[in-house]
């Protein structure tokens, strides 16, 4: 007879074997003793019980509804439709391996549970229940595993919202709260879930679609009949190319219907019951999927789209089309129409204008006895786009008012072909661009836009005329320096010592500073300007009497230099404005400045003591008034700014511009640019490889042609700049 024979060893790795099968065989029954009392809570809290259910008994896996695994862990529970009644305990009792939770289709009252010990929960029905409140963090305390959750049809809950928390929930694909009286907007997170069905419909939702539906996965959208209406746009829709099922009815959207195109799965569109405006989209009927189309009860203008009904089942029905057929509209309904594109056709004029004849009780229009419009009256409109060309098409038109909204962009130039026009008024908007010149007998109103820029007749010269405007800019003019005295040097010259004869460059240098100045600085200089008494300063004087320019003497730093305090060897206390290489001034552009400085006379001014002057370089920035009549004032430094604005925004220097044979300078070929429409070409290709930056340097670039007028009067304040680029 055989036997088997174990070492001492053999016979402990046996025993210790076994006591380990016997705790996990004593594990599960841990296990099965957590999910029976669970049950047998779960079994007391409803009314009626379920068949088969009991408080009291253990074989809860052969209730029916239940479903367990082999190890008797409870995976589903499905009591949707059994006519609960009752609460549920205030938390859920634990069931780590639950999967499936449906109590939907019940007359469950009071608070939803917490549902935060059901670890793996993939499936949540709790919708048409007659609950009343959703506790704090219950969606906190839902399993980062739910794909599911089903609360709709729940109309006796208290107002709520969603939840930042919701953000946890990254693998939710369907979620459904409608009829729950949620409130507030729609949140921005749907582009970190992973959702493929939203419905959130009948409810009391407000404000417009999230920007995050662009970056969602969503299918099926549905979010109609809002107690107050979801409002805005619906122009992201174009961008949610997963889209199968869209149903926006019942609000207060308004704008276009968008390009759909890209929706290439997209079966049924309802955006009825809107204020949406515009021609019906003939993308629609052309669209590969889209089957059904339901767009009645809106503001929806032009042509009937009989098509449409040929290939689609479709609905359009109380729209403001201007025929019941598919006869194209009048020729001056579609040319309104075509002006109103331009401003997204607003809810406020689809109103106005219905019907075929636009001189029949067509608000903001006047026509003559022969039905032609000869005045568009549009002021205080709140108008938002630009102004349309498609205006110049209405022959007749005498008067034109668009003043006082919100219009941006040029005054379209085909404008000025209109033959009877006698006023424009496009005052307080947000014009910008050249004024086109218009004829003698039209009456031109522009002011309130600091955008606009007078017209000019197509020259080459640096700046727009306006009469007879002569002359080319050179030189710089800066402003006073209040409460130090003034002296500047530009470029210390390097030499070995004083008593030296200089090479004969440093001689050329010297010579035309002499030229610059006399040596007491009196008499008339160049432009005729009588200066008060300066005198030329040694420059080893001036680094004496600063210590070298020792940074402990440093009183402050502006943006052409350094300010030193110092004492000159008679004792006399002074400060010295040292003028940096990287402030690219110059010194024809130094020599304006003195003589500026020392004609002005104030208190809080103190006296221009004197200068040194060592080097030379191209001037660029003068204003035309000082360079012609040497008048200068607050809107010369406006100039200065505006094509220092012009240099940064092309990253080219005026003083040494050379890109262009028929332009003198770097305004005159921004001038040029602008006149031919192709201001681009003037940016920096370091900015303009970025289309992002293109609007901002536009903007730039339209505040810096401002500040570039020739005339005074024409340039903004720098208020009005600071507002305009901020």
């Amino acid at each position: 007879m055989g036997f088997i024979k174990f070492s001492g060893s053999s016979l402990l790795l046996f025993l210790v074997f076994s006591l380990l099968l016997v705790n996990s065989m004593s594990d599960n029954d841990d296990d099965d003793d957590d999910d029976s009392a669970s049950m047998a809570k779960l079994a007391a809290a409803l009314s009626p019980l379920p068949w088969t259910w009991s408080t009291n008994s253990s074989s809860y896996c052969e209730w029916h509804y239940v479903k367990c695994d082999r190890s008797k862990h409870v995976l589903e529970i499905d009591l949707q439709a059994r006519t609960l009644s009752g609460s549920l305990p205030s938390q859920f009792p634990p069931f780590p391996f639950l999967q499936v939770l449906d109590l939907s289709r019940n007359k469950l009252t009071g608070s939803l549970p917490s549902l935060n010990k059901l670890p793996f929960l993939k499936r949540l029905y709790l919708n048409i229940n007659n609950f009343t409140r959703i506790p704090p963090g219950f969606f906190q305390g839902l399993s980062s595993s739910l794909q599911l959750l089903m609360l709709g049809g729940n109309p006796f809950l208290s107002t709520w919202m969603i939840p930042l928390e919701f953000t946890k929930l990254g693998n939710l694909t369907a979620f459904s709260a409608y009829n729950t009286k949620l409130g507030g907007s729609i949140p921005d997170i749907f582009h970190s879930l992973a959702l493929t069905n939203l419905s959130l419909h009948d409810n009391n939702l407000t404000g417009s679609l999230p920007p995050s539906f662009s970056r969602s996965q969503i299918k099926d959208l549905q979010l109609q009949n809002q107690k107050v209406g979801l409002t805005g746009t619906i122009d992201l829709l174009s961008n949610m190319t997963s889209l199968y099922s869209v149903n926006l009815g019942f609000n207060q959207f308004t704008g276009t219907i968008p390009d759909l195109s890209n929706c290439k799965s997209l079966k049924l569109l309802d955006l009825s019951s809107n204020n949406l405006t515009g021609v019906f989209p003939s993308s629609l009927a052309s669209h590969p999927s889209l089957v059904v189309i339901i767009v009645n009860d809106n503001k929806l203008q032009g042509p009937f789209p009989a098509y449409i009904f040929i290939h689609k089942l479709t609905t359009v029905e109380n729209n403001n089309f201007c025929t019941n057929t598919a006869d194209s509209c009048d020729s001056q309904v579609t040319i309104l129409l075509e002006i109103a594109s331009a401003w997204m056709y607003p809810y406020e004029l689809s109103v106005a204008w219905e019907g075929n004849d636009a001189c029949r009780n067509w608000s903001f229009v006047t026509c003559d006895s022969e039905k032609s419009i000869t005045k568009i009256s549009l002021q205080k409109q709140r108008l938002q786009g630009t102004i349309s060309p498609s205006f110049a098409d209405l022959t007749a038109l005498r008067y034109l008012n668009l003043n006082d909204n919100n219009l941006t962009g040029p005054i379209p130039k085909s404008l000025v072909k209109l033959p009877n026009l006698e006023v424009l008024d496009v005052s307080n908007n947000n014009l910008s661009g050249i004024i086109p010149t218009f004829a003698p007998s039209v009456k031109l109103i522009t002011s309130g836009n600091d955008l606009l820029i007078p017209s000019r007749t197509g020259n080459t010269s640096d700046f727009p005329p306006e009469g007879q405007k002569r002359g080319i800019i050179a030189g710089i003019v800066v402003g006073t320096i209040v409460g130090v005295i003034f002296c500047i040097f530009i470029g210390r010259r390097i030499t070995t010592t004083t008593a030296k004869k200089g090479s004969e460059d440093d001689f050329r240098k010297d010579e035309s500073c002499l030229e610059l100045f006399s040596h007491n600085m009196l008499g008339k200089c160049q432009n005729g300007v009588k200066l008060q008494e300066l005198q030329l300063l040694d420059f080893g004087k001036l680094a004496t009497a600063t210590n070298n320019f020792h940074p402990t003497n440093m009183l402050g730093k502006g943006g052409f230099g350094p300010v030193y305090k110092g004492k000159l060897q008679d004792g006399q206390e002074i400060a010295v404005k040292r003028l940096s290489r990287a402030s690219g001034q110059g010194l024809e552009e130094f020599r304006n400045e003195a003589m500026v400085i020392s004609r002005l006379q104030h208190r809080n001014l103190v006296r221009l003591l004197g200068c040194c002057v060592d080097g030379e370089e191209k001037i660029g920035y003068m204003s035309p008034e000082y360079a012609m009549k040497g008048q200068f004032s607050e809107k010369s430094d406006v100039f200065s700014f505006g094509v220092l604005t012009l240099e940064i925004v092309s990253g080219r220097r005026n003083s040494s511009f050379q890109d262009d044979e028929h332009s003198p300078s770097l305004l005159g070929y921004a001038w040029k640019l602008w006149s031919e429409g192709n201001i681009l070409e003037l940016i920096d290709p370091v900015i303009s490889s970025d289309p992002s930056c293109h609007r901002k340097m536009l903007r730039c670039f339209h505040v810096g042609l401002l500040c570039v007028q020739n005339f005074v009067k024409d340039r903004p304040t720098m208020m009005v700049v600071d507002s305009m680029l901020s």
